[in-house]
């Protein structure tokens, strides 16, 4: 007893296990080694933590699974018919990595989910699949075939503020000719749109593909 209150540890008495006598004594021995005597009430109950996801993310259940699924199914086939290889990156980088992309870099934190590891480094979650590429090919490029066609889809995180149907956590497609400025790998890239959209019952005239690099615009007519 004497041992647990030295050591600076709690003593819970509950009065139906200890009688009068016990508990003169027990203060008794507080008062003459100065220890300070608290009455905590234990009976309040704890309230339960709301369940309720984070603001900016959502549960995703089997039925939206299952229709997300066999979209990337006909995504992969067809891309895969053109000659892309799958990229699966981490979806941790580090900040060195995502740097140029960052908002403001002097801020590794901002508008993405970051922290230091036990070197201090920064580290973050990736905010989408293209910084992660250029990573992946700069470290691998001894090793890839160039021009280097990939695709890559998985989760992504962006620590902004959410609005309708704009979340924190989401899933993206992305693919990439990389090693060629040739024109012909930004026609491709418009081709292969069309070949999804039509696969998955997309009229041919509900849709249209931009080229941002050359500034050129192919749109699909009857």
């Amino acid at each position: 007893f004497s041992n647990n209150l030295k050591n600076g540890n709690y003593i819970f008495i509950k009065e139906r296990e200890i009688n009068l006598k016990d508990i003169l004594k027990i203060v008794k021995f507080i008062k003459k080694n100065k220890f300070s005597f608290h009455q905590i009430d234990i009976s309040k109950k704890k309230s339960r933590p709301k369940a309720i996801t984070p603001k900016g993310f959502r549960d995703n259940f089997h039925s939206y699974l299952k229709k997300r699924d066999e979209v990337l199914e006909v995504v992969k086939r067809i891309y895969e018919l053109y000659g892309f290889e799958r990229l699966e990156t981490p979806a941790v980088e580090t900040v060195d990595a995502l740097g140029k992309f960052l908002p403001d870099i002097n801020r590794p934190n901002e508008g993405v989910f970051a922290w230091q590891d036990e070197n201090e480094s920064w580290l973050a979650l990736r905010y989408d699949l293209t910084a992660p590429l250029a990573r992946a090919f700069s470290q691998h490029r001894n090793t890839l075939h160039v021009p280097y066609k990939r695709y890559s889809f998985g989760p992504v995180w962006r620590n902004e503020k959410p609005g309708p149907d704009r979340f924190k956590e989401f899933y993206q497609f992305d693919a990439d000719i990389v090693g060629t400025s040739n024109v012909i790998a930004d026609a491709e890239m418009c081709f292969i749109v069309f070949d999804v959209l039509n696969e998955l019952g997309f009229s041919i005239g509900d849709y249209s593909t931009r080229s941002e690099e050359h500034t050129s615009e192919l749109q699909s007519r009857q």
